[in-house]
């Protein structure tokens, strides 16, 4: 668990310079697509990545994961409001993404030559549901009436849901044939804008 400083709610063993940034895209390729809490990003950086319609759905899942990442480490009554706002609004993006057509770069980047048998296991019926599940849960903790004990376990429920939706979403579900894009049912499927 990485140690904060109480005044300024970074971890005073990170010493280096952190770059400006200012989307999703720009913070997940600095840190290689995958959330590491020592990269020295402070919750101030994180905060300030804008969540737009621009967004695909795997950026969105991943920002949620960086978001509940910084949540479950954070001590801070405020830091903890601001990153479930930041966590709340992203979320509703995503739902909002997933009501979409895929766009055509995450059709590339989720298509492989073949696909198994079976859809990786997703609680609840699908990610949309997932990301629902996730929205209640932000919802709830945003209200602050729970007993510290009950928003660790939540804020802990909300961390493994939504790394697990990330992994759903990241999951290749498409393959590639002469016709197109097909699905897992073997139906073609049109990329959106």
């Amino acid at each position: 668990m990485a140690v904060e400083d109480v005044n300024t709610g970074q971890n005073p063993a990170i010493t280096h310079a952190v770059p400006e940034l200012r989307s999703a895209s720009k913070y997940l390729a600095s840190i290689g697509g995958k959330y590491d809490p020592g990269s020295g990003f402070s919750k101030e950086v994180i905060l300030e990545i804008a969540v737009t319609k621009e967004m695909d759905f795997i950026e969105l899942a991943a920002l949620s994961e960086v978001l509940v990442c910084e949540l479950i480490e954070c001590s801070s009554p405020v830091a903890r409001l601001a990153l479930l706002g930041k966590l709340s609004a992203t979320l509703e993006q995503l739902h909002a993404a997933l009501l979409a057509p895929v766009p055509a770069h995450c059709m590339e980047q989720l298509s492989a030559p073949s696909l198994p048998k079976e859809e990786p296991f997703c609680i609840g019926s699908d990610a949309l549901m997932l990301t629902n599940y996730c929205q209640h849960l932000v919802r709830i903790l945003l209200t602050g009436i729970l007993a510290p004990v009950d928003q660790q376990g939540l804020t802990g429920l909300t961390f493994d849901l939504l790394h697990h939706l990330g992994d759903v979403l990241r999951t290749p579900s498409f393959t590639l044939s002469a016709a197109g894009y097909r699905d897992r049912g073997g139906g073609i499927v049109e990329p959106g804008l």
